[in-house]
């Protein structure tokens, strides 16, 4: 089954409800946990959250008859929301000691693709770091323009996009520019010296 399928499987509540639920926990369980460790979340505060989210992912598609065009954007909305929550109920202190944070290797990876995907040369000595910092900066300030940059380094088409942020395919074309423009503008306030000089003056 494709993901559509499960989710159509999940939502009709039949014979096939379980292999499609567990079908889709194996395809995104690491990655739903690395999107959240990458934000700095705590590893077993991530693992808690994902299986939330799994859960109520299947009570609401057995309660509501919506259609889902993108099961992948339906799930990373979903889950996106359920990060969002983590925050507001975390204490300010319990949220700053998470910021100090992690750096696996999965957390490298993502920051090389993303570093690749816009452009930028990582093997400049000490700029994966530098990168790393602003990017991380980035997500805290602003959780939907982060998580739509990764999304979109990860291939989510326009339309998954679009519906990821609730907004049109125009909107979300616009959306992903100011979110580019605005990362290198933080980009250059925090790693001026290791930037390719075509972005040193890029307004």
């Amino acid at each position: 089954m494709n993901d559509e399928e499960c989710v159509q499987e999940i939502a009709s509540g039949g014979s096939a409800q379980q292999a499609a639920i567990s079908l889709l926990f194996e395809r995104y369980y690491r990655k739903f946990v690395s999107y959240l460790t990458f934000r700095r979340v705590a590893t077993q505060d991530a693992e808690d959250i994902v299986q939330d989210v799994f859960v109520n992912v299947v009570n609401s598609l057995s309660e509501s008859k919506a259609e889902i065009k993108s099961a992948r954007a339906y799930l990373y909305r979903s889950l996106h929301n359920r990060f969002v929550d983590h925050l507001r109920a975390k204490r300010p202190e319990v949220r700053e000691s998470e910021l100090a944070g992690r750096n696996d290797g999965e957390d490298t990876a993502i920051i090389e693709r993303i570093a690749d995907k816009l452009g930028f040369d990582e093997g400049e000595l000490g700029f994966l770091e530098c990168f790393q910092r602003a990017l991380r900066a980035f997500f805290d300030d602003d959780h939907d323009s982060g998580t739509a940059i990764q999304m979109a380094v990860e291939g989510f088409s326009g339309e998954e996009m679009a519906e990821f942020l609730g907004r049109s395919h125009g909107a979300t074309r616009e959306f992903l520019r100011q979110c580019r423009k605005k990362f290198q503008t933080l980009l250059r306030e925090l790693c001026l010296d290791y930037l390719p000089e075509r972005l040193r003056a890029t307004t």
